[in-house]
């Protein structure tokens, strides 16, 4: 339930200066005398040697930069992933790691291993979705510009590798030796994944086939790829029907709220630049152009129209999730054009996480899915013009929690709704962006309301949602439904349509900006 901020820059330096006391004060702190606070790698190396997961060398080092054997990178991910290795029976060390891996189909092409080979990046990530049996569905073929490995999508698309940016592009750099800093944040991740998903689902056992039983699949496998094939092709076409009748079914949201039209127009205010971000968001775009006519030159350059600029961006940000967890950052340009008596506005939107391409993808597919499963709900009858705005919020409230896993990791495509629709793992941010939209979808007005909320006595930074259901403006925390009554793995309702008195006991926000 942690909320990544925004744009404002004197929250920006305090917090910057806070991080350097700690740092300051954290000197010679850390478990492993190589392992630099500075690093990327350095808290999660840390977490591993608490969790015992690695050790280091007996001179209290880590060494980060060396390269990773197959035989350590299988023994590391079997122990991240709870598969248990029966004893040592061949010479090496790692024989027994291998014949378990080998059992579970881990390693594949056996003739060709050997334990002290350096493992490629690609290796890795080959074993990792074997290992944790996850299925290659990944849609987005175009995240890594030197590789579209279905494997390596896979991971990116669970959250387990990111790649690195290089200019505008994304590289995972498959044919690169994978080192002990880059293994350790992977196996942390997997760690992390089997405590944080499994438990919703029951793990998928090792299959026991003899091999008449496979004979017996084999005999009727074309029979069977001909039924799927027809069902298939039915699913497409009731699909395509529900996709024409979705926004029959349901009243259209008012358009006004991304109408821009009149911003030319003298000096923008905090509400233009809202609606121009909104606007941006409803159409993605990351660049919008306007011409300022009639405008007080001297003020667009002030400082005080940069602050203008960014609060409003920061609401719009704040309170349309599902357009802006994908670029959480903002800039702008003035462009003279004073022989027109005129300056151009050129507002700008990113995130430091993903490329502007990326941005665009995420958003588009988000879109599409959740249009997508709105339109299933509406072809099961789940969802009908017959329900209430207060039914139709419950039913939702309760598929995105029952589908959704808080992601303790905190990757970036957690803090998106693309990551709750495809991953089934978010953070408030990511449950929210989804909710938000689901809403929307179905008529039900709907904003983001941003803010603190007690964890365990202690506010931190949070998102929920304020809905007008059946005429009348109620909050709902959708995060919390999932984890405030986390000992029943049931969903709880006390943060569906809770009333004021029951938010301000645990939620504190602004009042003037998202209302009382």
């Amino acid at each position: 339930m942690v909320y990544k901020g925004g744009v404002d820059e004197m929250i920006k330096k305090t917090v910057f200066a806070v991080l350097c006391i700690l740092a300051l004060l954290s000197v010679n702190a850390y478990a492993f005398d190589d392992v630099d606070s500075t690093k990327w790698y350095c808290d999660d190396v840390e977490e591993l040697k608490e969790r015992g997961v690695i050790k280091g060398y007996p001179d209290n080092t880590f060494r980060p930069g060396n390269e990773v054997t197959k035989a350590e990178v299988l023994t590391m991910l079997l122990k991240a992933a709870d598969i248990e290795v029966g004893q040592t029976e061949g010479n090496h060390w790692a024989s027994g790691v291998l014949k378990e891996a080998i059992k579970r189909n881990i390693v594949k092409d056996v003739e060709n291993f050997n334990f002290e080979d350096k493992a490629t990046r690609l290796d890795v990530a080959k074993y990792t979705v074997r290992a944790l049996k996850l299925i290659n569905d990944s849609e987005d073929k175009a995240i890594f510009s030197d590789t579209n490995d279905s494997d390596v999508l896979t991971l990116y698309s669970q959250g387990i590798v990111r790649g690195v940016l290089d200019g505008n592009e994304r590289k995972y750099k498959p044919n690169l030796n994978i080192n002990r800093a880059e293994m350790g944040v992977v196996v942390l991740r997997v760690v992390k994944r089997k405590e944080n998903i499994m438990p919703k689902g029951e793990e998928i056992a090792d299959s026991e086939i003899t091999e008449d039983e496979i004979e017996e699949v084999a005999e009727t496998e074309e029979d069977e790829i001909e039924e799927v094939a027809k069902t298939v092709k039915n699913e497409i076409e009731e699909g395509a029907k529900a996709e024409e009748d979705v926004f029959k079914l349901f009243p259209v949201l008012e358009t006004s709220e991304y109408d821009i039209s009149d911003i030319s127009k003298g000096v923008p205010t905090k509400d233009d630049i809202k609606r121009l971000f909104v606007y941006m968001g409803k159409h993605n775009l990351l660049e919008k152009s306007i011409m300022l006519e009639d405008v007080n030159f001297d003020y667009v350059y002030s400082d005080e129209f940069k602050e203008t600029f960014t609060l409003g961006f920061r609401e719009a940000y704040w309170m349309y999730p599902e357009y802006f967890a994908f670029a959480n950052g903002t800039s702008y340009k003035i462009i003279d054009h004073s022989d027109k008596d005129a300056v151009e506005l050129v507002a700008l939107s990113k995130n430091a996480n993903f490329t502007g391409e990326e941005i665009k993808t995420f958003r588009t597919k988000f879109f599409e899915k959740t249009k997508n499963k709105v339109n299933d709900f509406i072809a099961a009858g789940d969802m009908t013009n017959e329900m209430s705005d207060t039914q139709k919020a419950k039913f939702l409230y309760e598929w995105v929690i029952n589908n959704t896993s808080n992601d303790c990791s905190f990757t970036p495509i957690g803090y998106t709704g693309y990551g709750q629709i495809t991953n089934g793992l978010a953070v408030c941010q990511g449950y929210v962006s989804t909710y938000n939209l689901m809403l929307k979808l179905v008529g039900i007005k709907a904003y983001a309301v941003v803010g603190q909320a007690k964890v365990k006595g202690k506010p931190v930074e949070h998102i929920w949602t304020m809905a007008y259901l059946d005429g009348a403006k109620h909050a709902i925390d959708v995060t919390w439904g999932d984890a405030y009554d986390s000992s029943t793995k049931e969903v709880s309702y006390k943060y569906f349509k809770a009333d004021y008195e029951t938010m301000r006991k645990t939620h504190t926000w602004d009042e003037e900006v998202f209302g009382k």
